[in-house]
């Protein structure tokens, strides 16, 4: 018991050693979480502490960033910044003592309603959509026009790596597909929680060299995920919200809290998901988005993958057309932002692998879903 109870202590003295590295490290130069007073926060916007990249990537130049607090001045290292005494927020976690939400969740939003998910580099920048070149991706960010590439990245990147033998490398594929999207577009990187435990040092030097991908405007949204599994581990939701404390703490304002909504974290991290699935009859239970919206400004609805995304492969196309139907129709009314799927794979379990490709989906009305989806966001998410 004492081994096992010293291994949770060194965990979070490890978590507090992180973040206040982190924001002891910032310039003075950089920007401030600045409390105002009624629990929000101001960012100020000005240089983006983008780093010069290698082999084609964007110089340090200050971004044009839509979203109040998509930009923080913090430099390049991913320093964090902390906000002052009135507004609540403690300077190593971005939340007070007294509990709630671990940052400024009451004016922190992802802009825009076009959510979309293009799962283009898996782990180690591997290029995880067969059949189609970077390009061909890009020319389909181009015709979507998001506001939100959602997990465009999953776990460590490398920017310098090539996605093939004739290029581009990993931060000049970013940067186009921010340049495709809409202005002020911004994507998400996914990272697994349970992987924390291997190595929490590790995970968390990953997460900062994410936040610091050569890409302007610079990533502000972090897909966290497994939480329910991290738990099993052993762990305690004190010890995930000082995980969430120390991503602020590092220069993240959107940390997303990821289960399928079965794990809320009473309000900390910054937005949330909820899933629809066969055995739910694709819509989300009312009761969980009450709890949800209570905790949360902003709620992404997806058909989570792998499991749920193969049982509506495996619907006819009047089916799925149906089912994408009537989620675009009711997003305003369940509250919720639909994350578009168009492009993704991923294992089910016993080597089997999963992939969705809406272009590849033909209608009995003509077109294919890519393009009836498409439709939909024009019409519900404009």
């Amino acid at each position: 018991m004492l081994p096992y109870l010293g291994s949770r202590l060194a965990v979070l003295g490890s978590l507090l050693v992180l973040a206040v590295v982190a924001v002891c490290s910032r310039s003075d130069a950089g920007g401030t979480r600045g409390g105002t007073g009624s629990g929000g926060a101001t960012i100020p916007k000005t240089d983006g502490g983008v780093s010069p990249a290698s082999n084609g990537g964007v110089s340090g130049s200050t971004p044009d960033i839509t979203h109040p607090d998509a930009a923080s001045a913090d430099d390049a290292s991913g320093g964090a910044s902390g906000a002052s005494d009135a507004g609540g927020k403690s300077s190593i976690g971005g939340a007070s003592d007294a509990g709630g939400p671990t940052s400024d969740a009451e004016t922190a939003r992802i802009p825009g309603d076009r959510w979309v998910r293009v799962k283009a580099l898996g782990p180690d920048s591997k290029w995880n959509l067969p059949g189609y070149t970077p390009a061909q991706v890009i020319a389909l960010i181009t015709k979507l026009q998001p506001d939100f590439l959602d997990r465009l990245t999953d776990g460590p990147q490398d920017p310098n790596a090539l996605l093939n033998t004739s290029g581009p490398t990993v931060g000049t594929f970013l940067q186009r597909a921010l340049n495709a999207a809409r202005p002020g577009a911004t994507f998400s990187s996914r990272v697994d929680l349970v992987a924390y435990d291997n190595d929490p040092a590790s995970w968390m030097l990953m997460t900062k060299a994410l936040l610091n991908l050569p890409v302007t405007p610079r990533p502000y949204a972090l897909s966290v995920d497994d939480w329910v599994l991290w738990l099993n581990n052993g762990h305690t939701p004190a010890e995930g919200e000082a995980i969430i404390r120390a991503l602020h703490a590092q220069g993240w304002h959107m940390v997303q809290v990821t289960q399928c909504g079965v794990f809320d974290m009473n309000g900390y991290g910054d937005y949330t998901e909820t899933c629809v699935h066969d055995t739910s009859g694709w819509a989300p239970s009312a009761s969980l988005l009450t709890t949800l919206a209570q905790h949360y400004q902003q709620i992404q609805l997806y058909m989570d993958f792998p499991s749920p995304m193969a049982q509506y492969c495996a619907l006819s196309a009047d089916q799925q057309q149906s089912i994408v139907d009537n989620i675009a129709a009711k997003q305003s009314t369940w509250g919720v932002t639909y994350v578009f799927p168009f492009l993704e794979q991923g294992g089910i379990g016993n080597g089997n692998t999963c992939y969705f490709d809406s272009s590849k989906i033909a209608l009995a009305g003509g077109g294919t879903l890519l393009d009836h989806q498409l439709a939909l966001m024009t019409k519900y998410n404009p």
